[in-house]
């Protein structure tokens, strides 16, 4: 008897061994994302702290150097020397809301991100953040090479672009006015040919 009792503990050790750490989602509460924080103008690594919140609309707006969504939120954290940082969403949220802030920096805010998958990228990675009084050619560089994303971004698959602004507007009950972003990108994309300089 006294030889199987010790026989059954190692047995019991080892399917508990193997049960925490072989299967499949055990323990996991939530899925991981990665991204990294630059600096939109120089491309160097930022130290930011990093936000996730469940909420979508900002709690206190104006009234804090970072911006909040919510009592609490999901998880924070700091980014590396190199501007990494990971984050571990719950099971629970499909989508979440990400606060990049960092000294002397435009503090940014990132909604709707998706939460459906396990180590995956934050969208979009690098996340860009700029300096505060950013102006000038590099700051009219950055809202052209953005307008020319989103252009082609539609030109991928113009059906489905339609499709998740409708959904956005339908789910979020946002203002319809958003349908007309389409038309923004058309007079971007579709300029009028210039009248002849007299």
């Amino acid at each position: 008897m006294h030889h199987q009792s010790r026989l059954r503990f190692p047995t019991v050790a080892v399917f508990t061994l193997l049960l925490t750490t072989s299967s499949p989602g055990f323990g996991e509460t939530g899925y991981s994302h990665s991204g990294q924080v630059l600096d939109g103008a120089s491309g160097a690594p930022v130290d930011a702290a990093v936000t996730a919140w469940a909420e979508l609309v900002e709690t206190k707006p104006g009234e804090t150097t970072c911006p909040i969504f919510g009592n609490k939120p999901l998880q924070s954290v700091t980014t590396s020397k190199n501007g990494d940082f990971k984050l571990s969403i719950p099971h629970t949220e499909a989508t979440f809301t990400n606060t990049y802030c960092a000294s002397n920096y435009v503090p940014r805010v990132d909604t709707r991100l998706m939460n459906t998958t396990q180590n995956s990228r934050i969208h979009p990675t690098p996340v860009e953040i700029f300096p505060r009084g950013t102006t000038g050619e590099a700051y009219q560089a950055e809202v052209i090479g953005k307008l020319n994303d989103l252009a082609y971004l539609r030109q991928v698959n113009p059906e489905e672009f339609k499709r998740v602004i409708a959904m956005q507007v339908k789910k979020d009950q946002l203002d319809e006015n958003l349908f007309k972003i389409s038309d923004i990108l058309d007079i971007w994309t579709k300029p009028k040919p210039l009248s002849p300089r007299k």
